[in-house]
Order: structure tokens, then sequence, then C-alpha cells
């Protein structure tokens, strides 16, 4: 596959769970983010190249959560490598400059960058890449 991103993808150490806006079923936990996308593990696939109302529940440091709600675009979804699961990448659309620096923020301090990281599917954990 192609890579199409512009800016480095962060994996969240935080758990942080994407609901969709109306109905707040829950779509996918986060695996990875940047400031224009995010990658997404769920038990149900998500329609690739479909558009989605996300919302997103952020940890405070006062222990208060703050929902960012934004426009995103689904621009794949495949079977991950755990049987039952899927991975998808979803492109944020139009997100506030006031939100999208709080997400940068949450992103800087709850992340760790993804070069340091690499997936090692036949043991299904993660390690750090020499």
């Amino acid at each position: 596959m192609e890579e199409n991103r512009k800016q480095k993808r962060m994996h969240v150490i935080s758990y942080l769970k994407v609901q969709e806006q109306q109905s707040s079923k829950d779509l996918g936990q986060v695996v990875n983010m940047s400031s224009e996308g995010m990658g997404l593990y769920s038990d149900e696939p998500l329609e690739s190249d479909s558009m989605v109302k996300l919302k997103l529940t952020l940890p405070t440091d006062s222990n208060e959560n703050y929902e960012l709600a934004f426009d995103a675009r689904v621009a794949w979804c495949r079977q991950s490598v755990l049987p039952g699961y899927y991975d998808s990448g979803v492109q944020l659309i139009d997100v506030p400059s006031d939100e999208l620096g709080i997400l940068e923020e949450f992103i800087e301090a709850s992340a760790i960058e993804d070069r340091w990281l690499m997936a090692d599917e036949t043991e299904s954990h993660w390690h750090r890449s020499e």
C-alpha cells in the first residue's frame, strides 16, 4: 500500500475510543494518530472511502474529559492480523483550529513516535526497533 501520509503517526499510550457522533456507537480504538489522521482497530469493518462524523474523548490533567467532534473520511479498511478484527485509516476533515491545537497537545504529551516501534505480527505485541 502506497504511503500518503504527510505527518508521522504517533502510537497512543492512552486507551482512546472513537464513537459515531449521533448514536455514540463505539467504532474502534485509536492505535496511532497525527493531527491529520488516525489508525483505528475495531471489531466491525468501516466502509472504505466513506464520510463519517466521529467523536473522540480525550482525558485531561484535571481528571475531566474533553470531547472532540470532527468529520472524517475512512481512507481504507482491511482485516487485521488478529481474526475477527479490522484495521482502518481515517483522515480528519476540517477540524477547527482551536480543537486541532488541543489534539496536537494531547498527541505530543501522550504518544510514542512511530519510528521507535514496530509490530511483531507473529507474537502480536510491540517492541522497540533497533
